[in-house]
């Protein structure tokens, strides 16, 4: 149970920054010359962290059960920061690398998720 909430903050979170420019607003705050925060865009961001970071913490409590090696825990804490790092990066550059931040973090996350949930259904306190 602990899980869905935070997926569902993330789902709305990413519903809210995937609308059309034209049902946004105007630019609340630019970041570059082609990006700009719009009021939605920002409930929409404001949703996907707090969804995320609850999820990071749940998945980070849990993760001894896991049964993971040293290396497989490296690879995907690497996966992860390489991810947000290329996001937040391209962000900046105004760049289309943020696409493949966003699936890098995305299979490291969804990863730990399908393990969480499967122990989550087993069980085991």
């Amino acid at each position: 149970m602990i899980f869905y909430i935070p997926l569902g903050l993330i789902a709305l979170g990413l519903a809210l920054l995937g609308l059309p420019t034209a049902w946004e607003g105007g630019v609340v705050a630019p970041i570059n010359a082609l990006h700009g925060l719009s009021l939605v865009d920002a409930a929409g961001a404001a949703l996907l962290a707090v969804g995320a970071t609850w999820l990071e913490v749940a998945l980070i409590v849990r993760l001894p059960r896991f049964g993971l090696g040293p290396r497989a825990v490296f690879g995907l804490g690497v996966l992860g920061g390489l991810g947000v790092g290329l996001v937040v990066a391209s962000v900046f550059v105004a760049d289309r690398w943020w696409m493949v931040g966003a699936g890098a973090l995305g299979v490291a996350l969804t990863t730990l998720t399908v393990m969480a949930l499967r122990d989550a259904a087993s069980g085991r306190p």
